[in-house]
């Protein structure tokens, strides 16, 4: 009996042991072949400054990962994206994240119900100091049965351009400004776009509450998105700026906030980009060294109350029969500028332009105007004109009919003190010295012009408070005299000093600009060229070469035509413009507590392509109520002219 039992029990174990075996074979070829996928642990690792709490998938794709922020500190420009095996779009609970508190990332992906995955979720997000990092979360499970709601989530979003730096024309095409928006949960985001001189600061508003959703369900040529409307993938957006409410040609960032009724996103250009507002065009060319409207000389200069500014400037080069000398002012320090008024009113007639204008304020507030007139077209004869204006000097009809200096001369610079405005001119060669105290329109009025040197030209002339007369000019030296009284008599002049003794020009001293400050003290640089740009300063005795300072360098490498100027604290700013480097403007601050020079910086930093902008030798800077003015010239734009800009920056107090 015993044994029959027994046999029984074998025979059900045998038969139903073996069933089992091949079902269990079974099932293991079918979850081999993927027919049938079993349950995977949800699990999130890898990471590393952030606490894992759980995850989960639901049916329709809906992805969430919740976080602790275990970084110590703020994180900021939080996002995600969904890689390696869970593809999709992916946002977080909040861009901005305080130190130990919770977030969560949502991601919509492509699983669906039941299925298993295996994949990365990627987070990015930047610290206080602005480093940037990025977390990886390497994720698995399966996809619930249980639908997850998505709640409102802040939408993302990035500024692809202008991005990295640039240069841009305020007055030319506008500029397109291009960015991205994902907003997970697919509401309705709008856009503002703002411009700032510092990064994020939102200061000035290019457009508010730009409806995204519209421009993708109603593209314009000037403003569109993609998408048609579906914001739940990364879209990518156009806006064309008409950027000419700029006031003032200067470095700016663009600043972008995309907001839904969740909350918004925010990001800036990673780099400043240059804007320029041209004040007007000229039409001169370049090369053969005559390519600059002011030529070093002072063109920019502002009223004896120190609040208009006026700028003189030629329509081209003296060779060019159409060229003409322009004066324009502003009223309100740089932003808007009056229409040109022709000055120089082709006072020989159509033989040749008129070029190389520069201008001095006196002490009855009237303007003063010097230029060169060449005729006829073979470039036989150069002549100095001078005209004035006594009031409301935007009117071409305002200015004196211009009056002619002596044939052969080139270059000239005019200056004035409480009482006299001085003129000198180079003969070519030689320097001439001549002064005007009352009705400088008649001549007849202006005193015998004395011949300060026969061999010399390129004279700059400047006057003290004192009454002392500052002359510098060139012989293939840069050469000063100095007079106090009786300057017209030669007698009265110093010997010459050689301010570039000592220099080692390979191919000579050239282009010197003097300016002094408000104790008198005088400094002279000048380019050596291919050497850089040197300087010298005297702040008394300067008719004797050992009351000099010695030369020292602006720059070490090659520079051309030196400007500068000099504040109310008495510090100076040297500008050039430099060949290689992409004819880039620099200056350099001259601290006078200090005694020591600031680094040097690159005021352009051109990116313009085939439309270079070159600052030229036309940079004159000037200061005046705590503001530092600078004018070059940018071009050549699409039609070959070149545009004058205005630059100006505060000294203190922003």
């Amino acid at each position: 009996m015993q044994s029959r039992k027994a046999q029984a029990a074998l025979e059900y174990l045998s038969t139903y042991g073996f069933a089992l075996v091949i079902i269990a074979v079974v099932a293991g070829v079918l979850i081999f072949m993927g027919i049938i996928k079993l349950p995977t642990a949800s699990t999130c690792t890898g990471l590393g400054k952030f606490a894992y709490s759980d995850h989960t998938v639901d049916s329709n794709g809906n992805f969430v990962i919740y976080l602790l922020n275990g970084t110590g500190e703020r994180i900021t420009n939080v996002s995600a994206e969904a890689a390696e095996g869970l593809a999709g779009s992916c946002a977080p609970s909040s861009s901005a994240v305080n130190a130990a508190d919770d977030f969560n990332i949502y991601c919509i992906t492509g699983l669906s119900q039941g299925q298993t995955y295996s994949g990365n979720i990627k987070i990015n997000y930047k610290t206080r100091r602005g480093a940037a990092h990025v977390e990886k979360a390497a994720c698995t499970g399966t996809a619930l049965f249980v639908p997850i709601t998505i709640p409102n989530i802040p939408p993302q979003t990035a500024l692809l351009y202008p991005n990295n730096g640039g240069d841009f024309w305020s007055n030319g095409p506008k500029m397109i400004i291009k960015f991205t928006v994902l907003d997970l949960d697919d509401s309705n985001p709008k856009a503002d776009i703002y411009y700032s001189a510092q990064q994020g600061a939102k200061k000035t508003p290019i457009v508010q509450n730009l409806d995204l959703l519209s421009l993708a369900q109603s593209p314009q040529p000037d403003r569109n998105c993609s998408g048609g409307g579906d914001f739940s993938t990364a879209q990518t957006c156009y806006y064309d700026w008409n950027s000419y409410s700029i006031q003032t040609t200067g470095r700016y960032y663009l600043d972008l906030k995309v907001s839904d009724e969740a909350s918004g996103a925010e990001d800036s250009s990673d780099n400043n980009f240059m804007l320029y507002k041209y004040i007007a065009k000229s039409a001169f060319a370049y090369g053969g060294g005559t390519d600059y409207v002011t030529g070093n000389m002072e063109a920019l200069a502002r009223s004896k109350e120190r609040n208009i500014l006026y700028f003189v400037y030629a329509s081209g080069e003296f060779n060019d029969t159409s060229s003409e000398v322009y004066f324009i002012q502003s009223d309100d320090n740089g932003s808007t500028w009056s229409a040109p008024a022709n000055i120089s009113k082709n006072p020989i007639g159509a033989q040749m332009g008129s070029a190389y204008p520069t201008i001095a304020v006196d002490s009855n507030g009237f303007i003063n105007v010097a230029w060169l007139h060449i005729y006829p077209p073979t470039f036989g004869w150069y002549t100095t004109f001078y005209s004035q204006c006594r009031q409301n000097c935007t009117s071409p009809s305002n200015w004196s009919a211009p009056i002619k200096f002596v044939f052969q001369s080139f270059r000239h610079d005019l200056a004035a003190d409480s009482n006299t405005l001085y003129l000198v001119l180079d003969a070519n060669p030689g320097v001439i010295y001549t002064t005007c105290s009352n009705d400088c329109n008649d001549l007849s009025n202006w005193s015998s012009q004395l011949s300060i040197s026969t061999t010399s030209d390129n004279p700059q002339i400047a006057v003290n408070n004192n009454g002392t007369k500052h002359l510098t000019f060139w012989d293939g030296n840069i050469l000063y005299k100095t007079c106090t009284t009786g300057c017209n008599n030669l007698n009265n002049w110093s010997a010459d000093v050689n301010l570039s003794e000592g220099s080692n020009c390979y191919y000579g001293r050239f282009h010197q600009y003097m300016a002094q400050d408000n104790a008198g003290k005088i400094y002279v640089a000048f380019d050596c060229s291919w050497q850089g740009i040197l300087y010298r300063s005297c702040a008394s005795n300067c008719s004797n070469i050992s009351n000099w300072s010695p030369l020292a360098n602006i720059t070490a490498v090659e520079g051309w035509m030196p400007s500068m100027s000099v504040d109310s604290d008495n510090n100076v700013y040297f500008f050039w413009h430099k060949w290689d480097s992409g004819d880039d403007l620099f200056y350099r601050h001259y601290n006078a507590s200090t005694l020591s020079f600031d680094n040097i910086i690159n005021l352009t930093n051109n990116n313009l392509g085939a439309a270079v902008a070159r600052a030229n030798q036309d940079a004159k800077a000037e200061t005046g109520l705590n503001k530092l003015d600078v004018v070059w010239g940018v071009g050549p734009d699409a039609s070959g002219d070149y545009n004058l800009v205005f630059f100006t920056r505060l000294l203190r107090g922003g």
